[in-house]
């Protein structure tokens, strides 16, 4: 019996100086590998440039909001632009993180933040065919329904109206965060 009981001792501490190795390694390479506020900012403008060229970006200080991930000024030929940073829930894998581009009180372009949804079905509430009906509308008096009801309303897109309507409630999300903070 003493040599199965120290046979067993000899197994937890094996098994237990691996769990500490691994965890000190583990810890190590994460703080490594981990990312800066700096690095995080520059990749958030680096996403912005690719949907939507601008100059002079700037980072604008605003309310906190669990919703609101940046709000940024920038600027093209055409005056200045506004970038709010939203998600919205509601999606099939959850929030749906999406860049909203404001320019003369109207939305001017979106784009698709990280998000959880299941590529191929839900690429069509993330097309150009489904921005169209947000741009152009002048979001001080309005924002957006979705259901395709009255002169503001939105379809869902068939076959990916969860992510329709978490996309809709980012927009509609970053539509409020703009009218209190610009």
């Amino acid at each position: 019996m003493p040599k199965v009981k120290n046979e067993m001792v000899r197994c937890v501490v094996v098994l237990s100086a691996i769990a500490l190795i691994a965890g000190v390694l583990l810890g190590f390479f994460s703080q490594l590998t981990a990312l800066t506020e700096e690095d995080i900012r520059l990749r958030t403008e680096k996403k912005i440039a690719a949907i939507y060229s601008l100059s002079n970006l700037t980072e604008l200080e605003g309310a906190e909001d669990d919703n609101i991930g940046g709000f940024y000024k920038g600027s093209n030929e055409s005056g200045d632009v506004y970038v709010v940073i939203a998600t919205g829930a509601g999606g099939f894998g959850g929030k749906v993180q999406m860049y909203v581009f404001i320019q003369n009180d109207q939305i001017v372009r979106l784009g698709a933040g990280s998000h959880g949804e299941t590529p191929g079905t839900s690429d069509k509430a993330f097309s150009g065919t489904h921005y169209q009906k947000y741009y152009g509308v002048n979001i001080l008096e309005n924002s957006f329904a979705l259901g395709g009801e009255g002169e503001n309303g939105v379809d869902a897109m068939t076959g990916a109206t969860y992510t329709s309507t978490a996309v809709n409630n980012a927009v509609n999300n970053a539509i409020a965060y703009y009218r209190a903070n610009r």
